[in-house]
């Protein structure tokens, strides 16, 4: 992880600068720690994430999560799934098919009032309200844990 990523599990704890995180608790038998989320709370500058604003999270191809990944994003006033036309709250690795990914492999996720052009399938609608993104991890993997996995910083899209 870089220096902007907060993860706590019920072993480690993880600190840094501009991200809070927490693992949620069930037991699977074959995997050490079954779900790590975590939210970034600032862009890479620094800044607080703000309504209105059209943002950028890249996921590297090689994200650690044995099993999945996700985004889904929360109103930071209510705690809940911003309600939009297309009914989307999230999007992760089962959505991969559907999206546009870059030729290494990654693939940019945008959140915001509008979609950047051509990246509609890659975006996840905010209204206007002020977006409180987790990202989820199920089943990271050692690159994880080893702390070698970094993972990008949210940009703001201008």
């Amino acid at each position: 992880m870089n220096s902007r990523w907060v993860c706590q599990t019920q072993h480690k704890s993880y600190k840094t600068t501009q991200f809070v995180g927490w693992i949620a608790g069930w037991k699977i038998r074959a995997i050490r720690r079954p779900l790590l989320c975590s939210a970034p709370i600032a862009d890479s500058g620094g800044q607080a994430l703000r309504a209105g604003k059209t943002y950028q999270l890249r996921i590297p191809k090689e994200i650690p999560a044995k099993q999945f990944w996700s985004l889904t994003l929360y109103d930071h006033r209510t705690w809940a799934f911003i309600k939009n036309p297309l009914d989307r709250a999230g999007l992760g690795s089962s959505n991969i098919n559907q999206m546009k990914t870059n030729p290494d492999g990654s693939v940019d996720l945008y959140f915001g009032p509008k979609a950047p052009a051509g990246m509609e399938s890659n975006w996840i609608p905010t209204e206007d309200k002020e977006p409180y993104p987790w990202l989820r991890l199920y089943a990271p993997e050692e690159p994880f844990w080893n702390k070698s996995f970094e993972m990008p910083d949210v940009e703001l899209v201008k």
